[in-house]
């Protein structure tokens, strides 16, 4: 049955280049503003706000770094199935 499954052969375009490049962006601001504000970001970062706007819970500032490995991975994910995909 899987044999018979038509194959999409989808060119990449000018976007998908502008999309991706635009993650790699996203990434290196993610990776150089910490870096840039390590010496100063306290011990304790503030990682929830209450309904006043208080923080109610704090965290390590190692956690700074968290959306950066997340986004990374998932950037990485995406532009692989879409490489994939588009090889056939």
């Amino acid at each position: 049955m899987a044999a018979n499954r038509p194959v999409l052969t989808l060119p990449r375009t000018r976007l998908d280049g502008i999309l991706e490049g635009l993650a790699v962006l996203g990434l290196l601001v993610m990776t150089i503003l910490p870096a840039y504000y390590w010496s100063v970001l306290p011990p304790a970062v503030p990682m929830h706000f209450g309904v006043a706007g208080a923080p109610d819970a704090w965290g390590s500032k190692w956690l700074v770094l968290l959306p950066l490995a997340v986004g990374a991975v998932l950037s990485g994910l995406i532009a692989d199935l879409g490489r994939k995909s588009a090889a056939g």
